[in-house]
């Protein structure tokens, strides 16, 4: 009967080490992906927040020009789009910022004008030269 109690209370112990090592897990996976999460959400609001200085800078400064390369094209072949260029035969400016987008507006004397967006996540650099 001695040996009975002795292997019920190791099996409960067994239990409780199992529910804690699982506890454990499960809160240190939480904390991982919360972790991920937060910085994946940072670098959206960076990126947002970067571009919308370019645009304001692109508003404000006359001769400031920037260039923003692509992965995937948005039209085309182009991987790479001037923006504020006075040469830029599409007249393309930045219509909307989003919160994991931008859009662009090219506008056209013969028709409609057009708006195209990509996620950020497209976008593989963004250069510029100050007015």
């Amino acid at each position: 009967m001695l040996n009975f109690v002795i292997h019920k209370r190791s099996i409960g112990q067994i239990i409780i080490v199992i529910l804690i090592a699982i506890s454990l897990i499960l809160t240190t996976y939480t904390i991982i992906k919360a972790s991920s999460s937060f910085e994946a959400t940072s670098e959206k609001q960076n990126m947002r927040l970067f571009l919308q200085r370019i645009d304001e800078r692109l508003q404000k400064e006359k001769g400031f020009i920037v260039a923003i390369d692509f992965i995937n094209p948005l039209f085309a072949s182009e991987k790479s789009w001037s923006i504020g260029d006075p040469g830029d035969k599409f007249n393309r400016s930045i219509s909307e910022i989003g919160d994991d987008y931008l859009c662009f507006k090219e506008r056209s004397e013969q028709g409609p004008d057009f708006i195209r967006c990509t996620p950020f996540s497209n976008i593989v650099s963004v250069d510029y030269m100050g007015g």
